[in-house]
């Protein structure tokens, strides 16, 4: 998985062609799979890496990571509530 800026596609010049409509012509722009492919990546690691982290530790013999495995959890349900989309 590469994860992309994709804040920094809105700046990148769109191909813009004509589609028609039945007979009314409407514009709708396409994004080329080159340059998403050349998209600027972030530095991430993906929820659900870290939650197949969390789901393999063994808490019985590993108290220290018992407790980052907790806190980690409560990360990411901070901010699944702050990204909730309405």
């Amino acid at each position: 998985m590469r994860l992309i800026d994709a804040d920094k596609l809105k700046f990148v010049p769109a191909l813009i062609e004509p589609v028609l409509v039945g007979d009314e012509p409407h514009w709708e722009t396409i994004i080329l799979k080159d340059r998403i492919d050349n998209a600027p990546t972030v530095e991430a690691i993906p929820i659900e890496y870290i939650q197949h982290w969390i789901d393999k530790q063994n808490y019985g013999r590993r108290n220290g990571k018992m407790m980052l495995a907790k806190a980690l959890n409560e990360l990411i349900a901070e901010w699944r509530k702050e990204h909730e989309t309405n």
